[in-house]
């Protein structure tokens, strides 16, 4: 095989490139304009964005040591923890400049994929279809529209950036473009852990279309310019798996390996369906159940996906494009497709922000192979329309889907419209309903997520909270106490015990409830609160501890200052302690 680099200088003048850019920005705009009108989502948004207790419109030290030294939601991303600290500090929780970040970092991120395709190809109509496609496919809504997806789009400007530095670092190695693309791959793996497929992805770059593997001989030279992202990757891999199972969010043993390999067999199959016919899409696509992967789908996803790897193999001397895009969406998928299940879904839409460019690079030069091959007009007018018709039908599902994202309420009627009854968006939509005031239709769907989900904590928990906003406080302590039963023990199931004991009038089980939640790790400011009011003020002067109120009501004022309820709650504890004494 010879160079797999093929620089067509003509192919530049066509059009310019800030045009090409201009129109990546002024497309995805047209999509995403409309996330300046949406709001936070009740799916770790607020977790993100709302409740981190760093978020105090200021980055100090001791946040940025924080960021590095702390885990957030099962995965240790201090880039991103400091990206959103830095638009605490200049914004505060303003959701529409948020979700304007997002969209500024995706279209930086698919600019910056043109530019280090042009780079590396020296052909621009393939690379600007590449890029368009990325900005506008609707597989990546998932990533831009919702908020707590800025590890995505943040590790996808870096991940850009790594590549359009290392076309650079092939044309002409030195150090300090080495020390450039290793840099920018290590902040990628920081904004995201999935990045560190990261070096995988240069590998088959430098097998096409840079051409600096083309023998096995010149691997051990690849690797080594390489190994300090190989170092971080290792790194970040583990501690990844050690937040995740600290965390409780790694579910592999729940789940039997052969149903993990035939689901990530069908997951594959999806997300090549999906990125041809991007339909039905949803926040959540619920794990087929145990009839789905033990028949025959699973296992013809599997032939069709060793068929299309022989086939790419087999087109490799002649077209190295086709096995270089398949083995990127293939391999950039794998950290994500299932083998080590996190998290319930059987799959999900943000997975495919990086592994599609594969898809796209290998359609993009294979049709531009197969019209050259014709050498004619009609066949090159087809191509070229065809990739405008694209573009346009692309951007317009997306839009759509962008649309969905406008808040918790639409957003989860769509997964359950798509998905049928499911118990995660059945309990989020519960309370989405409940937090607006449809307080009926709040606990429709909370108990059709028990319903579907009886062992599921975090639905019981949900609805036995809203029994308790509702003064039910005996139904509620029946759900909470089936779900210790069960062998829940939970701080919030003692939390939720806690208030409908003091709701009954049992102020010593309340309190025992309450302290057991704290014991348990839980910084809320209503069950500290709770407390000292109780503390302070019960008729039980065994449970009397006016000391102990004062100091938990003070912890409960930090963690909601300014809280009317917490000041009457210091008030009542600083009366019970100046009569004790």
């Amino acid at each position: 095989m010879g160079k797999r680099r093929a620089r067509d200088s003509s192919s530049t003048r066509g059009l310019p490139i800030g045009l090409a850019v201009l129109a990546i920005a002024l497309a995805s705009f047209a999509v995403y304009g409309q996330i300046l009108d949406h709001e936070f989502v009740d799916y770790d948004d607020y977790i993100y964005f709302i409740d981190e207790p760093d978020l105090d419109g200021r980055i100090e030290i001791a946040d940025l040591v924080s960021a590095f030294a702390n885990t957030h939601q099962a995965n240790w991303s201090p880039v991103t923890t400091l990206s959103i600290l830095l638009g605490d500090a200049l914004h505060g929780p303003d959701s529409a400049a948020h979700l304007l970040t997002n969209w500024a970092l995706h279209f930086l991120g698919s600019s910056l994929l043109f530019l280090a395709l042009l780079r590396m190809t020296g052909m621009l109509l393939p690379s600007v279809w590449v890029a368009l496609v990325f900005a506008l496919h609707p597989l990546h809504v998932e990533s831009v529209a919702w908020a707590s997806e800025r590890k995505d789009v943040l590790a996808g400007v870096f991940w850009m950036a790594c590549l359009l530095a290392y076309a650079r670092y092939s044309e002409r190695p030195s150090p300090a473009y080495r020390a450039a693309f290793v840099a920018l791959g290590l902040l990628a793996a920081l904004a995201k852990p999935t990045a560190v497929t990261l070096p995988i992805s240069l590998l088959l770059l430098d097998y096409w279309p840079l051409g600096r593997l083309t023998r096995w001989a010149e691997l051990p030279a690849r690797l080594r310019e390489k190994w300090p992202l190989f170092a971080v990757a290792c790194l970040v891999g583990m501690l990844t798996l050690l937040a995740q199972e600290d965390a409780g969010a790694n579910r592999s043993a729940l789940l039997p390996l052969g149903q993990r390999v035939m689901n990530a067999g069908l997951s594959y199959w999806t997300y090549l369906v999906q990125t041809i016919w991007p339909q039905n899409l949803s926040i959540f696509y619920p794990y087929p159940s145990p009839e789905i992967l033990s028949g025959w789908r699973p296992w013809a996803a599997w032939l069709v996906g060793l068929v299309l790897t022989a086939a790419a193999l087999r087109s490799a001397p002649r077209r190295p494009y086709l096995a270089m895009g398949w083995f990127w969406f293939v391999l950039m998928l794998a950290p994500m497709i299932g083998l080590i299940q996190v998290g319930g879904q059987a799959h999900a839409d943000r997975y495919m922000y990086v592994p599609m460019v594969g898809l796209l690079v290998a359609t993009a030069w294979g049709s531009t192979d197969w019209a050259r091959e014709r050498a004619g007009n009609l066949a090159t007018r087809g191509l070229a329309a065809l990739a405008l018709v694209s573009v346009i039908a692309l951007g317009a599902v997306a839009w759509r889907q962008a649309g969905y994202w406008r808040n918790s309420v639409s957003l989860f009627e769509r997964a359950i419209a798509v998905t049928g009854p499911n118990s995660i968006p059945h309990r989020f939509l519960g309370v989405a309903y409940w937090t607006l005031g449809n307080r009926p239709k709040g606990e429709e769907h909370l108990r059709a997520a028990v319903a579907i989900s009886p062992r599921w904590e975090g639905a019981r928990l949900a609805l036995a909270d809203a029994l308790n906003q509702t003064g039910r406080h005996r139904e509620a302590q029946e759900l909470l106490h089936a779900s210790r039963a069960m062998g829940f023990s939970s701080a919030a199931l003692h939390a939720g015990l806690g208030i409908a004991a003091q709701g009954l009038g049992d102020d010593t089980t309340a309190a025992l409830e309450y302290r057991r939640a704290l014991v348990g790790g839980l910084e809320d400011w209503e069950v500290k609160n709770n407390l000292a009011w109780l503390l302070a003020t019960t008729p039980i002067q065994k449970l009397r501890d006016p000391e102990s109120a004062l100091s938990l009501a003070r912890q409960a004022l930090t963690l909601a200052p300014g809280n009317p309820q917490v000041i009457e709650t210091l008030a009542a504890a600083q009366r019970a302690a100046a009569a004790a004494r």
